[in-house]
């Protein structure tokens, strides 16, 4: 799917999650054909970019110069939606990332995230075949100006960890996509589904007792089995905000390391 595809596709997802006429932010907005197609339909929109777009539509009001780990110029609990596409995959800390989109997201509210699919079959092979994940550009190069390491997927998030983040800043996933599947991807998905099941089966289900007793487990197992995770290009994440974030308890504590209790 090219990224004109992959952002109407976006644009109609982020309708349907908006409530008509609400306001719905997109950070690092490129050139704005998101926030044009939201418009269009009634939306109040707002853009951050890093940089600036000198083709940039005039009539949407737009943020240049924004980095999103310092901070978005926004108060809390400002937008009915919030829009990442492919961009957390080029920011080191998504912590912070998320963090800061969450605190201007209205509870109720949903976060739409896309990012390079590292848990597809084909990244799986690359991985087992010469030790390194298949993300869509190439890996950097050793002479790239560390101000300019932004511009490659160096941080391709793990959906694991990534569904963590989101839960501990009070957001709950609600639909996980893919933007698009190849057909090869299908195959190897069909050949690979079994002894891929019950693998993970025996990991999340037997090994990992933390996720067992959070009943977490077998949501888990859902989403990395399922054909979008396994065959996708790009992933769309779309959670809620509930505002509800997981409280530790004595039982926590008794699963953490020794020197982190």
């Amino acid at each position: 799917m090219s990224n004109a595809a992959l952002a109407l596709k976006l644009a109609n997802l982020a309708a349907d999650s908006g409530k008509p006429g609400g306001r719905i932010l997109e950070v690092s907005c490129g050139d704005g054909r998101i926030l044009a197609a939201l418009k269009a339909k009634g939306f109040a929109v707002t853009g951050t970019n890093f940089g600036d777009y000198p083709d940039f539509p005039a009539d949407i009001p737009v943020r240049n110069g924004v980095n999103l780990l310092e901070g978005l110029p926004f108060e809390d609990e400002t937008f009915d939606a919030v829009i990442a596409m492919e961009v957390i995959e080029h920011i080191e800390n998504h912590r912070k990332a998320i963090a800061e989109m969450a605190r201007v997201l209205r509870p109720g509210g949903r976060m739409i995230l896309t990012f390079p699919n590292g848990h597809r079959v084909a990244s799986r092979l690359s991985f087992l075949l010469y030790g390194i994940r298949k993300p869509k550009r190439k890996l950097i190069g050793f002479d790239t100006p560390i101000e300019k390491s932004f511009a490659f997927h160096n941080y391709v998030p793990e959906l694991p960890t990534l569904a963590y983040l989101l839960s501990a800043h009070g957001l709950e996933i609600e639909a996980l996509k893919a933007s698009s599947c190849k057909a090869k991807s299908y195959v190897l998905y069909a050949l690979l589904w079994i002894p891929g099941a019950l693998t993970l089966a025996n990991r999340l289900m037997l090994r990992e007792k933390h996720l067992i007793r959070t009943g977490h487990s077998r949501r888990l197992w859902r989403w990395m089995m399922s054909p979008g995770v396994q065959c996708g290009e790009s992933l769309i994440v779309i959670a809620r905000k509930t505002g509800l974030a997981p409280v530790a308890d004595k039982e926590t504590n008794r699963h953490l390391p020794r020197w982190a209790r």
